[in-house]
């Protein structure tokens, strides 16, 4: 691994430099003085999230806790401390540190794909939350939860993969979580780059308090074995292809730590195995010593074995066992240092299993001792297998054998040097390990090394087995070790395993952006990746253009006016929208890109489904809530669609589940706080769920798209759910998918864990969607039940809560509609204030149109609205507009005449600005000053009006 110097920082941040402060990182804050701010006495490295170093957001530095040296940085109330990591778009990094949370506070941090005010992309949010419970927002929100403990260093470790794109999060050496970085926190952004490092003093859920101790970032590389390939292209063909061509690396490096696969003639092996629980008496191991002449990370072996007479040549994949022990005075201590198994592989024809180990081991140099055993079901099929036995013995050190359940009865439960030949000469085993370099800080992560333990029974059981056997065929090593083909991987998934052309074809694929790499494959393992290379398919891809970008109007009361809207598809497939309008501030937007419906599975319409012999209840609406949506007037038909949650599989794995739409109209926000749904469990179901699983998404056209609103809600009933939600969503105009399922935390299958959700023949809106993550049916993304063979379409549920109503004054024809490939829709816009209760003259009045799309770059576009209402239509009356108000970035200055000077003061009636205009609109670049409070004077020929604008 090498330290990444962040040499870029002198062009972000400017070239003053604080005396003995690092500027490059490692930072272990030890440089800097304690009660003084970070960021100000660094401002080479650090800044604060408004760039104000020396400002409330800049943290200071502390001698209250430490995890090396004496001093860290304490995040409190207020703080925003930001570290600029370049805007890296290669490499592999792991961006580390360590954290402490006080008791009785709280902690967050983020790491951002670009650093840019309001308008950075986040990458990861990681929330220290009340009662030690953690959350992680990455790829989605609380993608995965964990337990911390207060008062206490831990070590966070960001591993963030641009090459390849993908990430991971480990906290104090267990993983966590691992996504496409590119999503971002919560699925929704498209951005493979490293912007930025953020310690914010959330405070949503308590007081915040945290400490941060040596941050670093280290490019941490790809193993590097051997030369990689060279020259990658990528040529897209036949519109959904992608043709893929590169070049034979120029030479390969061996990363061969030990061999001694070579049997020297021998054929005999030695009985180590560990059998299935019922036979742990004959679990045995072999051991044989091996020397590191240098600090090394081993992370691939390989074991020589056979099987007893009855399954010669057994071609069965096979994991194995293996532990790392000290030497002492030339014999394995009884305690390993490390233990670990290997992935499953099967052996060649010259009975070799090659296998990388599931957690790579760092040693530093030094004489070890490696034993190990194949994973084995002894069963009914009398199946025992032999370690491969080597007629040298290497270090002047003969083998090691030991039993500890005694079941061979030899006494040698402890390591004996009892691997012998026929004729009773001590012998070594047949074994290699592969790897690399180690580093320091490989090294220092062995502290937190997931060793592997295996429990033991030792049952008395008698059992025809032998110690050894002899191996008719005998292994000759080849005396070279060439590579062995290429591996290549789009957007981090591999895609082809060692295939020895040097071309491939790739597709069809989806409409979307890809990212492609190649590997060359050695037996010690894969080199560094040639690429990213970026392949873009846009056939059959709309692409939509809203005109224009804000709509204003200035309306004299009692009256209308109209405007247009133009949604242009610059695309080469039909684009399809739909307007929503939002009146009230801060309603969140939710978009999704459209889904992409595969090929639906065929004969599983009787599997998916089940059949009732209850019909849902006439439902009555709760008298203190407001309907949002009604689904139970579905013509129910009996049937139940399977919608089940399994708590003991992997997130993203553990939902096989229905979903149907609803939509929220226009001038509408809600409070989504009941929900009621019915359906009934299978009839080997005994045990009732954990709770009843709800879920928000957002719309992608036919289909659910991002998660808004996760909870497991207690069980009470299997048929009639009333669900109440603990913290209800706010939901704005637009269209929404709701998903309800059983939730069985301790389950991993639908055996005795199946609930049905009630459905009918009537279509609401879409047809219900259903998906198959665990693979129970196939497995299948979101696919329309109709498309399955079902002849229902809608979903049993109610929706209730509280609703804010706006006054709607906006209007459009059409309000959804399709457009041609190359063509170009006006809608017309109307003002109408007539629904005004109060209308005032002057008054600004504002919203948000939502343009929802099938267009994969952009699924929503927002315009914002303002209308200027006055009544009468007095000549000498000039009407003005402001906004937005406060401002941020731009001020538009509007009039319903021509405007001939601008004029912008400050408190103190310096003028700041004072400009000459010939236009109705106007923009100022607001960013160019203070935050505070000004006075706009704007001068037309009738006069001039004074307003107040607040800069932030």
């Amino acid at each position: 691994m090498k330290k990444l110097t962040l040499l870029v920082m002198s062009l972000v941040l400017g070239f003053t430099m604080m005396a003995q402060a690092p500027t490059a990182l490692p930072d272990d804050f030890e440089s800097y003085n304690v009660g003084e701010q970070l960021a100000a006495q660094n401002p080479d490295l650090w800044t604060t999230w408004s760039n104000a170093p020396g400002g409330g957001e800049d943290p200071f530095i502390s001698a209250d806790q430490a995890q090396s040296g004496t001093k860290s940085v304490v995040i409190e109330t207020g703080n925003d401390c930001v570290l600029p990591l370049g805007d890296l778009t290669e490499g592999n990094y792991n961006l580390q540190f360590n954290i402490y949370v006080p008791q009785g506070f709280i902690g967050y941090y983020n790491v951002l794909q670009l650093f840019n005010g309001q308008n950075s992309k986040w990458g990861l949010e990681v929330f220290f939350a009340p009662n030690g419970e953690g959350k992680i927002n990455a790829g989605g929100e609380n993608a995965a939860t964990f337990n911390f403990n207060y008062d206490t260093w831990f070590t966070i470790e960001n591993l963030i993969n641009l090459t390849y794109d993908e990430a991971k999060i480990v906290i104090d050496g267990q993983e966590y979580v691992s996504w496409q970085w590119s999503k971002g926190a919560l699925g929704e952004n498209n951005l493979n780059q490293l912007g930025a490092a953020n310690f914010y003093a959330w405070d949503q859920e308590g007081t915040p308090r945290y400490y941060v101790d040596d941050i670093d970032l280290v490019e941490v590389g790809f193993g590097g074995n051997g030369e990689p390939p060279v020259n990658l292209t990528a040529t897209v063909f036949d519109d959904w292809f992608v043709n893929l061509q590169w070049d034979a690396p120029g030479t390969q490096q061996s990363s061969v730590l030990w061999d001694q696969l070579d049997q020297l003639g021998e054929g005999y092996g030695k009985s180590a195995q560990d059998f299935e629980s019922d036979y742990d008496v004959y679990d045995s191991e072999v051991a044989a010593d091996f020397v590191l002449q240098t600090d090394a990370t081993i992370n691939k072996v390989a074991f020589l074995y056979s099987y007893n007479s009855n399954h010669v040549g057994n071609t069965d994949p096979r994991a194995f066992n293996v532990s790392i022990f000290a030497d002492e005075n030339g014999m394995p201590v009884e305690t390993p240092l490390y233990s670990t198994t290997t992935a499953a592989v099967a052996p060649d024809e010259n009975g070799i299993f090659e296998a990388e180990l599931t957690d790579a081991i760092a040693l530093e140099a030094g004489t070890y001792w490696i034993g190990y055993n194949m994973q084995l079901d002894y069963g009914t099929e009398e199946i025992q297998c032999f370690a491969g036995q080597r007629a040298g013995i290497e270090n002047e050190t003969p083998a090691c054998w030991r039993n500890p359940g005694d079941g061979f009865e030899t006494g040698y439960t402890t390591w004996t040097q009892d691997v012998v030949s026929a004729n009773g000469d001590l012998e070594e085993v047949c074994f290699a390990i592969y790897g690399a370099e180690a580093s320091a800080k490989d090294l220092a992560n062995m502290n937190h090394f997931n060793h592997v333990a295996v429990e033991k029974n030792f049952q008395p059981v008698k059992l025809d087995l032998a110690l050894n056997t002899i191996n008719k065929n005998v292994y000759t090593p080849a005396k070279t070790r060439d590579l062995i083909g290429y591996n290549l991987y789009r957007d981090g998934n591999r895609i082809a395993e060692e295939i020895t052309e040097l071309t491939f074809e790739d597709g069809p694929l989806d409409p979307g952006s890809y990212a492609y790499v190649v590997t060359a494959v050695y037996p010690e393992g894969e080199s560094d990746p040639e690429g990213p290379i970026t392949v873009v398919i846009d056939a059959g891809m709309p692409q939509m253009v809203v005109t224009p970008e804000e709509l204003n109007a200035q309306v004299p009361f009692g009256t209308t006016q109209e405007e247009v809207l133009n949604i242009a598809n610059e695309g080469n497939a039909d684009l399809i929208f739909e307007i929503f309008t939002d009146y009230a501030e801060g309603v969140q937007s939710y978009a999704s890109a459209p889904h992409i419906f595969k090929e639906a599975p065929q004969g599983i319409a009787h599997l998916v489904s089940a059949e009732s012999n209850n019909m849902p209840s006439e439902y009555q609406s709760g008298k203190d809530r407001d309907m949002l949506w009604d689904n139970a007037n579905i013509n129910p038909s009996g049937s139940g669609l399977v919608s089940n949650g399994f708590g003991a599989l992997p997130a993203g794995q553990n939902l096989v589940n229905a979903a149907d739409d609803f939509f929220i109209p226009c001038g509408e926000v809600w409070n989504v706080e009941f929900i009621h749904s019915e359906g009934f469990p299978d009839e080997s179901t005994v045990d009732p769920p954990s709770g009843f699983g709800v879920t928000f998404y957002s719309d992608a056209f036919g289909a659910p798209g991002q998660v808004i609103y996760e909870e497991i809600i207690p069980w009470t009933d299997y048929a009639s759910q009333d669900l109440a939600l603990a913290l209800p969503p706010t939901l704005g105009a637009g269209r929404y998918w709701i998903s309800i399922y059983a939730w069985y935390e301790e389950a991993s299958n639908l055996q005795g864990h199946r609930w049905n959700w009630n459905m009918g023949s009537s279509p609401v809106e879409d047809v219900a969607v259903l998906q198959d993550q665990p693979g129970f049916f196939g497995g299948m993304e979101w696919t329309k039940i109709t498309d399955l063979g079902i002849t229902e379409k809608s979903m049993f549920f109610v929706l209730e809560g509280t609703k804010t109503t706006s006054e709607k004054w906006l209007s459009f024809d059409p309000q959804n509609g399709l457009v041609a490939p190359t063509e170009d829709y006006d809608i017309t816009v109307t003002f109408d204030p007539s629904a005004l209760e109060n209308p005032v003259s002057g008054e600004n009045y504002e919203a948000t149109v939502k343009v929802f799309a099938n267009d994969p770059s952009l699924p929503l576009k927002e315009i914002p609205v303002l209308m200027v209402l006055y009544t009468g239509v007095e000549e000498e009356t000039i009407f003005v507009a402001i906004y937005p108000n406060p401002a941020i970035d731009a001020m538009n200055i509007q009039s319903n005449e021509n405007i001939e000077n601008i004029r912008i003061m400050n408190l103190a009636g310096q003028t700041l600005v004072s400009t000459n205009v010939d236009a109705k609109h106007y923009v100022v670049n607001a960013a160019e000053f203070d935050a505070g409070i000004y006075f706009v004077q704007i001068k037309t020929s009738h006069g001039i009006s004074t307003q107040k604008i607040v800069v932030q």
